[in-house]
């Protein structure tokens, strides 16, 4: 199964904003599925809007990420375009499924996140880098 998803970055001093998946114990970016004919964008502002009830205001494309993942029976595969954003308002979630937590980049670096592929990346940016425009774990 193809997915087309698109996440965002905000930093607030040394903490980062991320989703956290008790189900499963992991973080991950905030953001969510690319509606047909909606840009990456809008769709990242839709899904704060939708998970965090805050509004967002979406930045310049930092990089886009492909990877593939076991999901219990079958192979998922995403195509995540990701933003850098801001918000106003407060970060209490909207869905019962999930958290989001601002965390500070020393736990960031130990954190369970997901994909693995794609932290190190995250950090960098974190820390004032840059992101390459595109990166794969695909051959």
């Amino acid at each position: 199964m193809q997915h087309f998803i698109a996440r965002g970055i905000t930093i607030k001093g040394r903490q980062i904003l991320l989703a956290y998946f008790p189900k499963k114990d992991y973080y991950f970016l905030p953001g969510g599925h690319i509606e047909l004919g909606e840009s990456g964008a809008l769709a990242l502002k839709r899904e704060i809007m939708e998970e965090l009830g805050c509004e967002a205001e979406v930045g310049s494309h930092l990089t886009t990420f492909e990877h593939s993942f076991q999901n219990d029976t079958e192979v998922q595969n995403e195509l995540t375009l990701i933003y850098g954003f801001t918000i106003t308002g407060e970060t209490e979630s909207k869905v019962d499924h999930l958290e989001f937590r601002w965390v500070s980049l020393d736990d960031f670096k130990t954190s369970n996140f997901k994909p693995t592929a794609l932290k190190d990346f995250v950090m960098e940016y974190a820390n004032g880098g840059s992101m390459p425009p595109f990166v794969t774990t695909l051959t």
